[in-house]
């Protein structure tokens, strides 16, 4: 089953047919009779129908990839595919705007004028060397996203290009890409494009082997490209581990990703990939915005316990929880178009058990609960823009958001371990064995309690205050930092002042009297000690100022005049 995107077809194959209906008025709109079909895509106007055939495993080979005009019931255009994988479908898209078709051919890439496909005929290609990948983007401008694997060593990338561009023959001049992201340790990519203005896209890169050897799952690495090519940056994801999944905010003002082991942290990013939001940690690995982009949640399904999440997005990026809900073995989760209620299913093949699915409101509250033996599909059909208002949250929505916000969801505000229903008591345990120990290591895949949410706060570095040219540079200090440089200066002063009275002391003590000293070459050393003290003493007074010597060492300075002419006198004796 396939809905198209404003709701109003919706196409149901099997082996023999595909069927195309009204879902609104329950009419048969178009019957084609084409078999083994395993996959469709309506264009943006619902006027083309693209189906992809089984291939061939042997004999002649078909062209199985084929787009039928949904007026005429007509074949407008049909190729060769020899291969098809989910991830990559659609093989053919088409421009926003209806009037171009974009198909990958032998490491080219093909545009075809709609309506009419040019019979058979590209109108405008451009040469791509081993491209694996390609997709449209949403909104007004014509912009198209390759991708080219890694090979003989060479880095993967992500290219941006303008389609419009594109020369009507090879050979001819081939145009400059908008924005390129080159990455390592990719074989694949799914792209993510920002919505309604296509201004960014987001390049998931995927590898089956982890290099590191820490996940069993492969590598991810998120990528980030805007379409102006003003900037080009890998993601900026606070915690290692797989990327479980990434979304646009309807209007494409923020994105949302889920990522690290587990316990999964979550952040919100704006526009230009700058943190905003941080969600904390817990066992999740699915976001999905509301229609409207006010609400979104955070799940975790699969192997986790089905935990789901609801946050109220706020216009300064501070999201807010307002509802919480456990759905057991869900396997898909979709939000209705009024964007407050919330449609979670388990269906077959997936499980094939506890088959059915549970409408909910955006609060947590169940609001229908419908059980099948085997479920197979279920869906929204999407509404019209502006068919439903963007309203705020109710006021009873407004206290349960406050009994998150403080953890007291119950009423008692300690959280109760989980006992499923009939469970024995506990076995007796003595206190020593009961104990809480702080000693040893504490881990729990549900929560990190050192991850709190909260809004992330820009970096903002510290800027030099500004000074008038030729000027002293007066660098501003806090008033500790005054009292700590007063400080140290004072016990410098206080050294000084010590380190003055010592050498002073050791001059008094080396004094020598002139009547005592018989010997003249005796007497003569003991003036050249005398002269060399009084240079040490001006030398100090000089680096330190007078103002540190003492009295008695200031007298002693000015008698270096008496010392010189008596070493004179006996020097020419």
């Amino acid at each position: 089953m396939r809905v198209s995107r404003d709701g109003e077809r919706m196409a149901l194959w099997n082996e023999a047919q595909v069927d195309v209906w009204d879902p609104r008025t329950n009419q048969n709109l178009r019957r084609l009779d084409v078999h083994k079909v395993v996959a469709v895509h309506f264009s943006p106007e619902q006027k083309y129908l693209l189906t992809l055939q089984k291939p061939r495993a042997e004999g002649v080979p078909e062209k199985n990839l084929r787009v039928w005009n949904l007026e005429t019931g007509e074949c407008a255009f049909q190729t060769q595919q020899k291969t098809y994988n989910k991830e990559d479908w659609p093989y053919l898209q088409w421009s926003s705007d209806g009037k171009t078709a974009i198909k990958l051919v032998n490491n080219e890439v093909h545009c075809y004028n709609c309506p009419g496909f040019g019979e058979g005929q590209p109108a405008r290609r451009m040469r791509v060397d081993n491209v694996g990948g390609f997709s449209c983007s949403p909104g007004p401008m014509n912009h198209v996203a390759v991708y080219v694997p890694e090979i003989k060593g060479a880095p993967a990338s992500a290219q941006l290009y303008d389609h419009a561009e594109f020369p009507a023959k090879l050979g001819s001049s081939t145009p400059q890409p908008l924005g390129r992201r080159n990455f390592f340790r990719s074989m694949a990519c799914e792209f993510r494009w920002a919505p309604k203005t296509g201004s960014a896209c987001l390049v998931l890169a995927v590898s089956d082997v982890d290099a590191t050897n820490k996940s069993y799952y492969g590598e991810q690495s998120l990528h980030y490209i805007a379409a102006d090519g003003s900037k080009d940056c890998k993601v900026d994801l606070q915690k290692e581990g797989p990327v479980y999944d990434v979304q646009w905010s309807p209007l494409g003002t923020h994105f949302v990703a889920v990522y690290g082991f587990m316990p999964a942290k979550a952040t919100l990013f704006d526009a230009k990939c700058n943190p905003v939001f941080e969600f904390g940690s817990g066992p999740r690995n699915i976001v999905r915005w509301s229609p409207l982009g006010r609400f979104l949640c955070l799940a975790g399904f699969g192997n986790l316990p089905g935990d789901v999440e609801v946050f109220q997005k706020g216009g300064d990026g501070n999201c807010r929880p307002i509802g919480y809900m456990r759905t057991h073995c869900t396997v898909h989760c979709e939000w209705a178009p009024d964007g407050r209620h919330i449609l979670t299913s388990t269906v077959s093949p997936r499980l094939r058990v506890d088959n059915g699915y549970k409408m909910w409101k955006y609060t947590g509250e169940l609001v229908h609960d419908y059980s099948v033996d085997e479920l197979y599909q279920v869906e929204w059909i999407p509404a019209q823009e502006d068919t439903y208002e963007d309203l705020p949250i109710s006021p009873n929505a407004k206290k349960i958001a406050r009994a998150l916000e403080s953890g007291n969801v119950g009423g008692t505000g300690k959280a109760e371990p989980y006992r499923p229903p009939g469970a024995k008591q506990a076995p007796y345990r003595p206190p020593h064995a009961s104990a809480n120990r702080s000693e040893g290591p504490k881990f729990c895949l549900a929560r990190d309690e050192n991850d709190k949410p909260g809004k992330v706060q820009p970096f903002r570095p510290k800027v030099a205050t500004s000074t008038i040219p030729g000027a002293e540079f007066q660098e501003s200090v806090s008033k500790t930092a005054e009292r700590n440089r007063k400080r140290r200066a004072k016990k410098k002063e206080v050294e000084a002042q010590q380190n003055a009275d010592d050498l002073a002391k050791e001059v008094q003590n080396t004094k020598i009297s002139v009547q005592e000293a018989t010997d003249p070459s005796k007497k003569l050393r003991n003036l050249r000690k005398k002269l060399r003290q009084v240079e040490e003493l001006k030398a100090k007074a000089a680096s330190t100022g007078t103002n540190v010597l003492t009295p008695e060492q200031q007298a002693k300075i000015q008698t270096e005049g008496e010392i010189k002419a008596q070493i004179a006198e006996l020097e020419g004796q």
